[in-house]
């Protein structure tokens, strides 16, 4: 995780990670040549159709296509507090928070991942991983895969501290019927693909 650099080897390819530091000059000037020659920049959330063009169309066609999932509500409020502690929001007072909240949905700005799983209309995984089930999901893949099942137990490195989390407003505070309205619309593809209730969970 903490490599930027993407990974590709005869075992695969692991895409550059998101770091906390800004790019260094000598960095992004390396992502350029890389890019200038050819070469793919493997990066997070990469969509669907880039990942297809730069691998072998056979491998693409016979490859089994696994994503990740989150509960759409989750994902939202996940998605603006990341956003709001990169640009140093006040996130100290609670109905503060939630008028923020709201507003960053409203505003449309916040991505619903249709390009990294769709191809025109067609829904690319053959398998989605669902956050909430991630130990479950990860375990029955390699049983499926007869890989070695112990090595589904991942690390968890981006868990907020519970006590901070306990003092944040509850997703039924943060949002409201319009908000709520907002996300079962522009999520519909995962409410419907990961079997998720459209009602705001506890």
């Amino acid at each position: 995780e903490r490599n930027p650099r993407p990974i590709v080897s005869s075992h695969g390819i692991v895409g550059r990670r998101l770091t906390s530091e800004k790019p260094s000059v000598l960095f992004r000037a390396e992502l350029l040549a890389r890019r200038l020659l050819g070469k793919t920049n493997w990066s997070p959330h990469m969509p669907a159709e880039r990942v297809r063009a730069a691998l072998d169309p056979d491998f693409w066609n016979r490859a089994l296509k696994i994503s990740s999932v989150r509960n759409p509500f989750a994902r939202e409020v996940s998605e603006f507090y990341w956003w709001a502690t990169k640009r140093g929001a006040d996130l100290s007072d609670r109905d503060s928070v939630i008028e923020q909240f709201r507003a960053r949905v409203r505003s449309g700005l916040t991505h619903n991942d249709v390009g990294i799983v769709f191809l025109g209309k067609r829904f690319v995984p053959d398998v989605l991983i669902h956050q909430e089930t991630l130990r479950e999901d990860l375990a029955a893949l390699a049983e499926r895969l007869g890989l070695d099942t112990s090595m589904t137990r991942l690390p968890v490195t981006k868990k907020t501290a519970s006590s901070e989390r306990s003092a944040r407003p509850s997703l039924r505070e943060l949002y409201d019927d319009e908000t709520a309205d907002i996300v079962r619309k522009r999520f519909k593809w995962a409410f419907r693909h990961g079997n998720y209730s459209l009602e705001v969970p506890e």
